[in-house]
């Protein structure tokens, strides 16, 4: 619910303000940013976990979805992907957070 509740208010938040032409400080926006860096740590890390159990289990597919919330997993091969993808992009933005050529480059993608 954080994540994705969290993160359509704080985009409408943000379009109202460039509607009205409002400019927000670059430490305002790095400090939103670390806080989305870190729930993002979070679930990549339930991502990995519940993934590498499964496959460690020796699930390699399943009849039916496993649920384990907020999670539902058909293959662990998948979660263990996604978990690494995230894992990218959350480094990606912690190095946004901390360098200035990185933001700037977050801005062109």
């Amino acid at each position: 619910c954080y994540a994705l509740q969290g993160g359509q208010f704080i985009m409408g938040l943000r379009l109202l303000a460039a509607q009205k032409g409002a400019v927000e400080s670059r430490a305002k926006n790095v400090m939103r940013a670390r806080i989305w860096a870190v729930n993002m740590l979070f679930a990549t890390f339930s991502t990995l976990f519940v993934g590498a159990m499964l496959a460690s289990k020796g699930f390699t597919s399943t009849t039916a979805p496993i649920g384990l919330p907020p999670h539902v997993v058909w293959y662990p091969s998948i979660s263990i992907i996604t978990g690494i993808v995230m894992l990218f992009y959350t480094v990606l933005c912690f190095a946004a957070c901390k360098n200035e050529s990185a933001n700037q480059y977050m801005k062109m993608m």
